[in-house]
């Protein structure tokens, strides 16, 4: 959002923003697109706070994005939990994974690197690699405020 009001500066309003609602909306353009996406989400994702929704969600599009670009499965499981004030997001599909090209292609995301960081603003923990089964997870916790 930060980046928006710098881009934009007096001109333009900010967009509305992200609610628990909206997770639903992107795993319905990622079905559109052919991947079986499988959707768990404990209610009160929107008590979480602005901030945190907001990571939830890039951190949800960016995993789905991951499998489409990097996994042969064709289905993915989400599942966000909610405690309180913390919440738990894992993204897992089951693979097998495309062997990863060296650079990324153009208009690449920031892919991990980018949801490490998200994580590290809520002093959250980021896991993510091969699953046992041969796919790819995604596991990521936000503790809530201390």
């Amino acid at each position: 959002r930060l980046l928006e009001v710098l881009d934009a500066g007096d001109r333009a309003p900010l967009p509305p923003p992200v609610r628990g609602a909206d997770l639903l909306a992107l795993a319905a353009g990622f079905r559109a697109a052919g991947l079986t996406v499988r959707v768990t989400c404990d209610d009160g994702v929107d008590a979480l706070g602005a901030a945190a929704v907001l990571t939830v969600y890039r951190i949800v599009e960016e995993a789905l994005t991951n499998v489409t670009r990097h996994s042969q499965a064709r289905a993915c499981d989400v599942r966000i939990e909610v405690r309180g004030c913390s919440a738990r997001v894992v993204v897992a599909d089951p693979g097998p994974s495309h062997p990863r090209a060296p650079v990324p292609p153009p208009g690449a995301g920031r892919g991990l690197v980018g949801m490490r960081e998200r994580v590290a603003l809520f002093h959250g923990t980021l896991g993510a690699g091969p699953a046992p089964s041969g796919g790819f997870v995604v596991d990521v916790m936000l503790p809530g405020p201390s």
